[in-house]
């Protein structure tokens, strides 16, 4: 599973890295929320976004709001020094987020939670993966690029030629009993 770890302060995020490696995760790092965008829509799909809150140029908040948007299977995680009601309960209801981690951070405790990350991103990808989007036609008009970008969001797409083609598809996929 891939991690991202987005953090202005790279005496923090280097060990985190070295832990979490030692455990077999991929690592990436980014040193803001903008490089982090960026990583994310370069690199991505991630398992897990760990992201601190205050960095400079966007705090993580803000950066986990457009990851949501972005890649909505990604768990993401956030680190703070000071949890303030307004963030916590902006983190949970504006970016989904999963967990909050302290600084500074319990290794035990961090293994743990980004477990408990991976597991839900596994679980939210199942969900995804379940649901089918079928296009009839010459690929419905979508472009590559659509068709890479649904694709790293998780889903499942499938083109068929005609409606024919969906028809056979359909009595394949529903049991008939005797």
């Amino acid at each position: 599973h891939k991690i991202l770890l987005v953090d202005n302060e790279r005496g923090f995020i280097e060990p985190l890295k070295e832990f979490l490696e030692g455990i077999n995760y991929q690592v990436l790092l980014a040193k803001n929320g903008e490089e982090g965008l960026e990583t994310v829509r370069n690199e991505g799909p991630f398992s897990v976004i760990i992201s601190d809150q205050r960095m400079h140029k966007m705090m993580g908040i803000d950066f986990l709001k457009i990851v949501m948007k972005e890649s909505p299977v990604t768990t993401r995680i956030l680190v703070t020094a000071f949890q303030d009601s307004r963030t916590v309960s902006e983190s949970i209801n504006e970016a989904e987020v999963f967990a909050f981690i302290s600084k500074p951070v319990d290794l035990d405790a961090l293994k743990k939670i980004v477990s408990s990350a991976v597991k839900e991103y596994e679980t939210k990808l199942q969900i995804r993966q379940r649901h089918k989007i079928i296009f009839v036609g010459q690929k419905a008009g979508l472009t590559n690029d659509t068709q890479i970008e649904l694709s790293r969001k998780g889903y499942n797409l499938e083109f068929i030629r005609n409606s024919d083609e969906y028809m056979e598809m359909i009595k394949k996929s529903i049991p008939i009993s005797a």
